[in-house]
């Protein structure tokens, strides 16, 4: 049997063939259902997920669901509201694998929407009637034809509404400034999507990065992979204003203007990496940052010629900064990265891998560590990814359907 996404023409691996009979059967057990939509095509085709209407017990499908997932040795997420659930099951060792689909998604929900109505399944069956679609030795239960064209007209009289969170009101405004200004404010929901590749320069963070992002385009993850300084510095223009200077400016001393301009450069930081991380959390992405504070940090303090005040303000304000949800730490032979740049001395690399080992693991920042020697980009990507996905699992859906939303 072979089973086809009818919007990106991947092929579902035969393991997630069963994986979608059995789900649809642990459904059947526990409720009384309809395939709503996309599955007027079944068995040949599916869409992004699968929508099924189910009478009650929404409870006992996630628990037995989860269970199933723990047996077969799949990787399970779930995001559920009042009257829907939503399952996504993932098939984590053959991940990557070129044409194949190693995912399906279940929008499992109590009711649906026809206009101002919501209706449930016992008024879905009254006013629609259903149909019986016989495969194997199973009937499955599908919507009618009268209640797939109702959908279809409601698609085409629905109007498109851009989400965009800068348009909210008081409330969200609030929330924007904590999340761009307060810094210092660490809060699980700001930090869950937010990862960073770290490394000396020359063994190749830029590169990986890039196959990360080329792997991710058949699974429904959204990733974005920008550089903590030059993604930001890009976008503001160098002005040149010349003024004269108030009396009472002139009048400070030059230590105290040293020093406050020193906190404000050192400020902006801050704030310009929390706007590239609030972007992302509106647009349901996930941010993965080419370097992050303690990579500059370990730079400031050994390799750059910085004065004891920028040292010291920007270790200080380091202490405060949000950590992200994980840190891939990129490590090779020095001899190794040497020839691949010669930005530091094979001395001074060394030096480089042991002083940030050291300062990941004395501020307390979740990292694994990747040897690169003798491992192709391809490869350390899909270690990272496999890694990035484990992580990300609670809210693997939420991800998904955000995805989804960006591609349309």
């Amino acid at each position: 049997m072979e089973i086809k996404d009818k919007t990106t023409g991947l092929r579902f691996s035969s393991k997630m063939v069963q994986v979608i009979l059995d789900c649809l059967d642990i459904v059947h057990r526990n409720s009384e259902y309809i395939l709503l939509r996309q599955f007027q095509q079944f068995p040949h085709f599916s869409g992004f997920d699968i929508d099924v209407l189910v009478k009650d017990n929404l409870v006992g499908i996630q628990r037995d669901i989860r269970a199933y997932s723990n047996k077969v040795g799949l990787l399970c997420s779930f995001y559920s509201k009042k009257n829907s659930l939503k399952v996504m099951l993932v098939d984590i060792s053959s991940l990557f694998t070129n044409g194949i689909r190693t995912w399906v998604i279940f929008d499992l929900t109590l009711q649906v929407k026809i206009g101002l109505e919501r209706l449930r399944y016992k008024d879905i069956v009254n006013r629609y009637g259903i149909n019986y679609l016989h495969f194997g030795n199973v009937n499955y239960t599908v919507a009618s034809s009268r209640l797939l064209d109702e959908f279809a007209k409601r698609k085409r009289m629905a109007r498109e509404r851009k989400q965009d969170c800068r348009k909210f009101g008081l409330r969200r405004k609030i929330f924007r400034f904590m999340f761009e200004e307060c810094f210092f404010i660490r809060r699980k929901a700001y930090t869950s999507h937010f990862f960073v590749i770290s490394g000396a320069d020359g063994v190749g963070k830029t590169t990986v990065g890039n196959e990360i992002i080329q792997l991710f385009k058949n699974f429904p993850l959204s990733v974005r992979f920008a550089h903590h300084i030059s993604e930001w510095k890009r976008k503001h223009k160098v002005r040149t204003i010349v003024s004269k200077k108030p009396f009472w400016k002139r009048m400070i001393p030059y230590p105290i203007k040293y020093v406050k301009s020193v906190f404000l450069a050192e400020l902006k930081y801050f704030r310009e990496i929390n706007k590239m991380l609030y972007e992302s959390y509106c647009r349901g992405e996930i941010l993965l940052l080419d370097r992050y504070i303690y990579d500059r940090i370990i730079k400031m303090k050994y390799f750059q010629k910085k004065t004891f005040i920028q040292k010291f303000i920007a270790d200080t304000l380091s202490l405060f900064a949000r950590y992200p949800a994980f840190t891939f730490f990129l490590s090779a032979t020095p001899e190794i990265i040497y020839l691949r740049k010669q930005e530091l001395t094979k001395e001074n690399i060394s030096f480089y891998q042991q002083a940030m080992r050291g300062f990941l693991k004395g501020r307390g920042v979740r990292f694994v560590e990747i040897n690169v020697d003798g491992k192709f980009p391809v490869n350390i990507a899909k270690e990272i990814n496999k890694v990035l996905i484990k992580q990300l699992t609670p809210k693997l859906v939420f991800y998904a359907f955000s995805w989804e939303k960006l591609r349309k």
